[in-house]
């Protein structure tokens, strides 16, 4: 195998195998998502404690019927955030329930909103949502509107990711806003050093996701 790049840095879940032969050939950096088991660096947020903060959030609001809208299982990002939304739970001995937790096979508007409609329709219903994307979150507050339910008031959300459209929403979306260009720079400065020094092994990297709060969980 012959290549032009002397390095590269990978976005997405790689399978050991793909992953064992780029590193034959280049030095890998994971960004975002990674597998631990190949001793190979990455970057990314702490999925774990980020999602533990935006659900202790919701409970110190005084939320105890609290649901999760969750990506694919396929990522570590969705594992791990599921992780700490149990964990959360679990710790304010608040009852997890299973038709709560609900897996979309991709970050889509359309399926969470149908997915939230769903919840919001039972007799018992959730008074809160952390949710692993903003879209989704903008999804929840479209919900709640047909169902004449006010958000914060009667339902509240915490988004993630703090993309432009968390500001956007009427109200403001609460969220837990990733540190998106200090995650690719440090990527790219562990690549180059790699790329330089190849005897020295690039120690991996978690930074801490922060919690911002909007209109969404409270009043202003």
């Amino acid at each position: 195998h012959k290549t032009n790049a002397s390095g590269t840095i990978l976005l997405s879940p790689v399978k050991e195998e793909y992953l064992q032969q780029i590193h034959a050939l280049v030095p890998i950096i994971q960004c975002c998502e990674y597998n631990e088991d190949m001793n190979l660096p990455f970057v990314s947020i702490d999925d774990y404690s980020a999602a533990l903060t935006a659900t202790e959030y919701l409970i110190s609001c005084g939320k105890n019927k609290i649901a999760l809208i969750n990506g694919p299982a396929i990522f570590k990002y969705a594992v791990e955030r599921q992780r700490g939304f149990t964990s959360a739970l679990q710790q304010a001995d608040i009852s997890i329930l299973n038709n709560w937790i609900i897996q979309l096979p991709e970050i889509n508007f359309e399926m969470a909103y149908a997915s939230i409609c769903r919840l919001l329709n039972e007799e018992i219903r959730p008074d809160a949502f952390f949710v692993v994307s903003d879209v989704f979150a903008a999804a929840v507050i479209r919900a709640a509107k047909r169902f004449h339910l006010k958000v914060p008031n009667d339902i509240m959300v915490v988004g993630f990711d703090n993309i432009p459209l968390s500001q956007m929403t009427t109200p403001s979306i609460t969220t837990m806003s990733q540190p998106k260009f200090q995650i690719g720079f440090s990527a790219s400065e562990m690549l180059i050093d790699s790329i330089e020094h190849p005897e020295i092994i690039q120690t991996p990297l978690l930074l801490d996701a922060e919690l911002v709060v909007r209109e969404s969980t409270a009043v202003f």
